[in-house]
Parts: C-alpha cells; sequence; structure tokens
C-alpha cells in the first residue's frame, strides 16, 4: 500500500511539473524572445517601410476584402486576418475593393511601422470596407495585440494573382468610378505617421 501510495503522489507531481512547463512556454519569460505587437512582426529595415494592415474580428464577418497598392495585388483579407507588408519608404495609394472600392494615401518612412485598420461599412448587397489609418498613439491600438493573437496572418500567393487575373476588370472598373470621388473630399485619410521599431511594445 505505502509503494502504490508513493507511485501515486510521483505521478501527481510530474504532472503538476508539466502543466507548469507547458503555461511557461505559452508565455514569453524574461529574455525569452519578442513580448507583445513584436511577437507578430519583425522589425523593417531601415530600407523598408513595414505596413501591418488588419481586418480584426468584430463586426462584418462576411465577406473578403481585396486590397491593393499602386495598383498592384497584395492579397484578401478574410475575417480576422492580417498582413505585415514590407515596401518602398515615399508615397503609395492604397485600394480595398469590394462592393465598391475606398482608398488610403501613405507616405511612408523607412524603418518605420505604420497600421491601418479594415473597416466594414453596409453595402447594398454585400459589404464594404475602408481602410482607416491609426497614429501610434491612437487609443484603438491598445486592442491590437489582442486582436492580432485571435487573428491569421496572411501569406500572399498565387491565388491572390489568380484572383485578381479573374477580377482584374471589375476592380479596375470601380477604380475609376470610384476614385474621382474620393479625391474630391477634404478629409481624405492619410498614412503617414509611423513608429520606431523599438518603441513597439
Amino acid at each position: 500500500m505505502a509503494f502504490e501510495h508513493w507511485k501515486t503522489c510521483r505521478i501527481v507531481v510530474l504532472l503538476i511539473a508539466a502543466l507548469g512547463c507547458a503555461s511557461s512556454a505559452d508565455s514569453p519569460s524574461e529574455g525569452g524572445g519578442p513580448t507583445g505587437l513584436a511577437r507578430f512582426f519583425d522589425a523593417p529595415p531601415d530600407d523598408q517601410a513595414l505596413v501591418l494592415i488588419f481586418r480584426p474580428p468584430r463586426r462584418g464577418r462576411t465577406g473578403w476584402a481585396s486590397v491593393y497598392e499602386d495598383d498592384e495585388m497584395l492579397t484578401r483579407f478574410g475575417y480576422h486576418s492580417y498582413l505585415a507588408h514590407l515596401t518602398e519608404p515615399g508615397s503609395h495609394r492604397y485600394m480595398v475593393v469590394s462592393e465598391a472600392a475606398d482608398f488610403l494615401d501613405a507616405e511612408v518612412e523607412g524603418g518605420k511601422v505604420y497600421f491601418a485598420e479594415i473597416v466594414p461599412r453596409t453595402g447594398a448587397w454585400r459589404a464594404r470596407f475602408s481602410l482607416i489609418p491609426y497614429p501610434p498613439e491612437h487609443p484603438r491600438l491598445q486592442k491590437l495585440e489582442a486582436w492580432l493573437r485571435k487573428s491569421d496572418p496572411i501569406t500572399p500567393g498565387a491565388r491572390d494573382h489568380e484572383w485578381h487575373a479573374q477580377h482584374a476588370e471589375s476592380v479596375f472598373g470601380k477604380r475609376d468610378a470610384y476614385l474621382p470621388k474620393w479625391l474630391q473630399k477634404s478629409d481624405r485619410p492619410m498614412l503617414d505617421q509611423g513608429l520606431e521599431p523599438d518603441r513597439v511594445e
């Protein structure tokens, strides 16, 4: 009986130790690698900017948001997904296409991180989307780490380009229809406030 009791206690101790190790693996330890937002993307090099485009797990679950940079296909965003996109410093124009098209101008610097959210809007037949820029101090970004934990990173690939090849006429037709109206707005959004990588927490 004493042997059986010792054996049971030993098993319990081993189980507690294993659970403790698993718990430690789930949460970063001191010196164990990046923490916070820095876990979700690498710091950009000095000659490139990083634009983090995200569609958080919130309202507007249905529909795909196709995003372009300077008329070049980046990728398609489903519900709760994000893309850490490296780009050349300077001026860019982003476009998000679904039932309609909407736009976001950017002026980015090398070595900095920029943030833009894909926000759903009500459409006639399906969801429309806008790209909303956030400066580093915006309170909404306080939720970003929690959102990214629940989201899937996107790796653009051949399927994005296949989709564009099949839908390019429709995409650029929407660009030509909606861009002149957007350019007439006096309050057009601008992505031009970035974060130094050493301030990403």
